[in-house]
């Protein structure tokens, strides 16, 4: 857990859903399942990181 790059996986989680929101404009839908649950896993190491 130490050796992750809270800040970098942050940028890439807004990249992702930017990247998501202009594929939806062009009425392109896609499974955001993995993403979420990447999402959470990050959230999860986040909080955990003190500990």
């Amino acid at each position: 857990n130490a050796n992750c790059e809270y800040q970098d996986a942050e940028v890439t989680r807004e990249a992702a859903f930017q990247l998501l929101e202009k594929l939806r404009e062009h009425g392109i839908n896609v499974n955001k399942a993995m993403l979420f649950s990447e999402c959470c896993a990050l959230l999860f190491a986040k909080s955990q990181f003190d500990e």
